[in-house]
């Protein structure tokens, strides 16, 4: 329990003074000392209620008079000066060492790719050459097979398609919502 000091004055014709002790308890769970709306209504005035709600009331509907304004943008042209090459950042100069470093580097990448490319020839021209043998040995042992084997089997390929891809354009075909509004000029045909 805490105990303080309540002065108070009143006025009966005369000015008084009025000394009090007031108790207030901190048994509570919450030690704020904010009274809740609800409260601060219940000992109002009514007619200063009633000023409140009004003042409320005008501010909600002026906000809904004022439609929402939009922000206007007034940055989308370019100055020409930000697009003229007197402007544009210069290179640092790079050092020999760097400079001799990048070229080793594009080079050293370069002959890597030059060798990638050239194991997948390899392979490619070793898995025709192998092909072609099997089916000249093929063709030795019986032509019938050999012409079976250059024919293509269609139940094995994965191509799969649900419908045309691109189709002619319907005669007489209207639009469900609305119509086409042709944004070109109107000399453009001529």
């Amino acid at each position: 329990m805490l105990f303080c000091k309540k002065w108070t004055v009143v006025f009966n014709g005369t000015l008084t003074v009025a000394n009090q002790i007031q108790c207030i308890s901190t048994c509570c769970k919450r030690m704020g000392f904010k009274m809740s709306d609800i409260a601060i209504y219940q000992n109002m005035d009514p007619k200063y209620k009633q000023n409140i709600l009004d003042r409320k009331k005008r501010k909600l509907q002026k906000l809904t008079k004022v439609a929402v304004q939009k922000i206007p943008i007034t940055d989308f042209q370019v100055n020409k000066e930000w697009k003229s090459p007197e402007r544009k950042r210069t290179k640092d100069p790079l050092s020999e060492e760097i400079e001799t470093s990048q070229l080793l580097l594009e080079k050293d990448w370069s002959r890597y790719t030059k060798n990638v490319r050239h194991l997948e020839d390899e392979k490619l021209e070793n898995f025709l050459a192998q092909q072609a043998k099997a089916l000249n040995e093929l063709y030795l042992e019986s032509p019938a097979l050999h012409e079976a084997a250059l024919s293509s089997e269609l139940t094995f390929s994965t191509f799969k398609c649900e419908g045309p891809v691109q189709t002619l354009p319907i005669s007489n075909y209207l639009a469900p919502l609305g119509g086409y509004v042709s944004c070109s000029p109107p000399n453009a045909d001529e």
